[in-house]
């Protein structure tokens, strides 16, 4: 395929899983406990191993069923989760970045323990991404007006609570059928914890998609280097102000076009960007032009989507209070089209 390569060829099994590769870099323990190395040191370890990373991705290696590291061995996914466990209780997640000790209270996005509203075989993603196997966590970052899963994203309680061993029992049962592990909400971000716990514990050769609005802080991104395979990202506003207006967050723009750059550098993109009516000059435009100047377009995909719907309290905003028509829809196409962007189709 000419776009998201590497990709295909994890759903191949001709290349190994990026939290696979992490797990293959290794450093010596010694005789100090991993709970027991300082922060700051772990930090230093992560970025080594990060770099390391890069050497070894540049070998494209297939997947090792057999590797597995010693006792005196610690992995960088094994950093990953120990620093993320750690932020977990001063929350830097997100861009609220509450500093909330979330073994104890809730922060901005209300959640604690994750609570998993469903997963299945989803055959409605992308072309490239089906049948994925989609896990929708309750809870949100964002207090989008208009949400269409707010029966999920604003009540971070809907559903069951799980373990790490509940999750990979329910990927390794759907493994033969399913071509990804799709992490989605809500939105994943106030996870993160949790789910590099699930890949720490798990050795399937699976892709790992990572479906969120992206209003992740810089921290978040280090941590989901080396793990992610493909992110599917929800691009939503060309501006800071319709971000706060419609979605209850400071500086949207500026967060989350630093992060699809980040995302862009790290690997391989599916873009989206719901089309909403009367939004074409503040968000549509400058954000297919900020995704066809500036990232790679070459490990990209973009999905300009015309099912908005008025939902949840979209009617409060008179904006926003209808579908768009398939004229707007169209012309948001043909602009990604000129500005030469692979649209899903």
């Amino acid at each position: 395929m000419k776009h998201l390569p590497r990709y295909f060829r994890v759903r191949k099994r001709k290349s190994a899983a990026r939290y696979i590769l992490s797990k293959m870099i290794l450093f010596s323990r010694g005789k100090s406990e991993l709970s027991e190395i300082d922060t700051n040191h772990l930090w230093k370890m992560h970025e080594e191993g990060l770099s390391r990373l890069v050497q070894l991705s540049n070998t494209d290696p297939q997947y090792i069923p057999s590797f597995k590291s010693t006792d005196g061995e610690i992995s960088l996914m094994d950093v990953k989760y120990e620093l993320a466990r750690r932020i977990f209780t001063d929350c830097v997640l997100c861009e609220h970045k509450c500093h909330v000790d979330r073994t104890k209270k809730i922060g901005w996005c209300k959640v604690g323990r994750p609570y998993l509203s469903s997963d299945f075989l989803h055959m409605g993603e992308e072309p490239e991404l089906i049948p994925s196997h989609t896990f929708f966590f309750s809870g949100c970052t964002l207090k989008c007006v208009f949400c269409q899963n707010w029966d999920i994203s604003q009540n971070p309680k809907a559903g069951v609570t799980v373990n790490d061993r509940d999750i990979i029992k329910r990927i390794e049962k759907k493994s033969d059928r399913s071509v990804n592990v799709n992490w989605v909400g809500g939105d994943p971000t106030p996870n993160i914890p949790f789910i590099l716990e699930v890949m720490l514990n798990m050795d399937l050769n699976i892709p790992q998609v990572w479906n969120s609005n992206m209003y992740l802080s810089a921290t978040s991104m280090r941590l989901l280097e080396g793990v992610v395979d493909v992110y599917l990202t929800d691009f939503k506003y060309g501006n800071n102000e319709c971000g706060k207006r419609l979605s209850k967050v400071d500086h949207y723009w500026d967060v989350v076009k630093h992060n699809h750059v980040e995302a862009s550098r790290q690997g391989e993109l599916v873009v989206r960007h719901l089309v909403m009516p009367g939004h074409y000059n503040c968000c549509t435009e400058p954000i297919l032009r900020f995704i066809g100047e500036i990232l790679d377009k070459g490990s990209l995909r973009i999905n300009v989507m015309g099912q908005y719907r008025p939902e949840y309290k979209a009617h409060k905003h008179a904006d926003i209070a209808r579908r768009p028509i398939m004229d707007e829809i169209d012309k948001c196409k043909e602009l990604a089209r000129d500005l030469g962007l692979s649209l899903c189709e």
